[in-house]
């Protein structure tokens, strides 16, 4: 199991995380989604003891990873994209990766392990996992099981707010996204579930970030600014 309590990590006048609470269960794929930039990283890094957060608590089987005696007994992790196996080509990787991925994190969970999977697309982890901790901008912004957070937004809309909302419209619209501008700079999105997160995705992969996707109903925006800081 992992826990984190009001986790939060700063780099000098920058905040990356800001109190996180989460409990992560055995027995389940836990799927993490956020754009570059909305703190999946640096959340990984402090489960992993590799950062350790400026106030608050993650755990591990209840203990911070440096307090195991044995560490690597307990948790195990992969962080880095570029760690692929040499004897493999590209296409090999891109063919059967994927597939592989997910036959390995459901038997890992079929075993009664925890199971904690970054991605920044919707599409994926709707295929994969079976609950969703969605992060923007240092903030969680949904959690709970995949078909309740996909559901919340299903048939709804979510304001968008961007300097650069044409073209963030116009790649909503080709994924399949209903768009509207109810003034400069903003837009409301609907008619789709899986579009949206996947198209801010490839706003944040061409340098602006976004911080959530949630219903436009509860009053809530999405924000899209240049990034400044890579988590």
């Amino acid at each position: 199991m992992i826990e984190a309590r009001e986790l939060t990590k700063r780099y000098g006048d920058t905040t990356a995380m800001h109190s996180l609470s989460f409990t992560i269960a055995p027995g389940t794929v836990t799927g993490f989604l956020g754009p570059n930039g909305a703190g999946k990283s640096t959340t990984m890094r402090m489960i992993m003891g590799l950062d350790r957060p400026t106030s608050g608590t993650v755990t591990v089987n209840g203990k911070p990873y440096r307090q195991h005696r044995s560490p690597l007994r307990e948790v195990g992790g992969l962080l880095e994209a570029s760690a692929v196996h040499p004897g493999r080509s590209a296409r090999s990787h891109l063919r059967e990766g994927v597939q592989w991925v997910r036959q390995l994190v459901r038997a890992l969970a079929a075993e009664g392990r925890t199971v904690f999977l970054s991605s920044h697309l919707m599409s994926e982890m709707s295929q994969t996992a079976d609950h969703l901790l969605v992060i923007g901008r240092g903030h969680i912004i949904a959690a709970g099981p995949v078909q309740q957070v996909i559901d919340s937004v299903a048939g709804g809309a979510v304001r968008v707010r961007s300097p650069r909302a044409g073209e963030l419209a116009a790649a909503l619209a080709a994924d399949g996204a209903t768009v509207t501008s109810p003034e400069a700079g903003m837009l409301d999105v609907s008619g789709t579930t899986a579009a949206l997160p996947d198209s801010l995705t490839q706003c944040s992969h061409t340098g602006w970030d976004a911080t959530a996707a949630t219903p436009a109903s509860a009053s809530s925006a999405i924000s899209t600014s240049r990034s400044t800081h890579d988590s």
